[in-house]
Formats: C-alpha cells, structure tokens, sequence
C-alpha cells in the first residue's frame, strides 16, 4: 500500500469510516461567481477538473484559489456587507473618504478607485478574521478599542491619511486579527 492510499485510509477511519468530499453544489456555486469575478481563472478550470474524491488535490488548489481571492479586491461584491456592517459614517473614516464619495462608489454611481477598492479590501478580510471570534457589535467595537499588541493604539487610529495595506499600520492590524483564528487573546 503507497503513502498516499494510507493517508486516506486514515483520513476514512477518522470520518467514521467514510471520506469526506466537499459539498459539490455550493463549491460549484463558488467557482461560478470567482469565475464571473475573474478571480484565480486557471485554478478555477484545474480545480473543475480534479476528481473531489481527491481531497488532498482538490485542497491544494482550493488553498490557491483562497489566496488569490485574498490578493483580489472586489468591491462591487464588498461595499454591500460593510456598510450593513459599519454603517457609512463609520466606514468612510475607516476608509478615510467622504460619506458622499462612499455612497457613489458603494452604489456603483463612481467606479471605485483602485487605492479604496484595496481598503475596502483590507477592512473586510479583517472583519473576516474577526467574525471567528466576535459578532458584529464586538466586530466594529474592536477597531476602536486600545490593543496590547498595536502598543496600546486602537486599530481605527493606525489607518491615516493616505493608508495603504501595506502600511506598517495596517499589516499590525491584519497580523492581529488573523491571529484570532488560532488564539483568544488580543
């Protein structure tokens, strides 16, 4: 028996005597709208391709769409759930732009330039970290409430003026968050 057939002999034993394959209509349903997106277009088409039977293929290459799903703002799909979340007083300054600037690039009036479709970005992959761990009140109180490993600043008052995500502020702000997935501690 090869290591590979092992490893999913051992994987069954653990799922009850059964392998676990992914759910096929709702991945199918992912894939279309990343599709339609334009998001990870080759990885897409390979993981089309992979037998789902196959969890460690089918996983390398969900683990890759992810990534570039990370690495792509969205914002026609993005403006919608943060401001139902934060509202848009409460984004713009998170964003640093106008209520009436948002409101034209939230309803698809303006095309969202690309430096706030990377904020926008930003701030929901944050809020996507934090939603393992807080609801959506906890969500908007912790960006304004003062963090231990931000030296004592709240995350709202790290994204200044001309912020990108690749300012030392914001990174500190995405390391933290992130770290929520494997700990409780902030």
């Amino acid at each position: 028996m090869g290591a590979a057939q092992q490893r999913r002999r051992g994987r069954a034993h653990l799922a009850g005597g059964r392998t676990e394959a992914p759910d096929l209509p709702l991945l199918r349903e992912l894939l279309r709208l990343l599709d339609e997106a334009g998001v990870a277009k080759r990885l897409i088409v390979r993981l089309k391709k992979v037998d789902p039977s196959d969890p460690e293929k089918t996983g390398e290459l969900i683990r890759g769409v992810l990534d570039a799903l990370r690495a792509s703002p969205l914002p026609q799909y993005e403006w919608k759930a943060m401001v139902e979340l934060f509202g848009v007083a409460e984004l713009g300054i998170l964003l640093n732009i106008s209520d009436s600037s948002l409101n034209r690039y939230a309803n698809g009036s303006r095309a969202t330039p690309d430096l706030i479709a990377e904020r926008l970005h930003f701030i929901a992959l944050v809020v996507g970290d934090l939603r393992g761990a807080y609801n959506e009140v906890g969500v908007r109180r912790w960006w304004h409430r003062t963090r231990f490993a931000l030296d004592g600043c709240a995350p709202a008052t790290l994204l200044l003026d001309n912020w990108t995500p690749d300012d030392p502020g914001p990174r500190a702000i995405s390391k933290l968050a992130h770290s929520l997935l494997f700990t409780t501690a902030t």
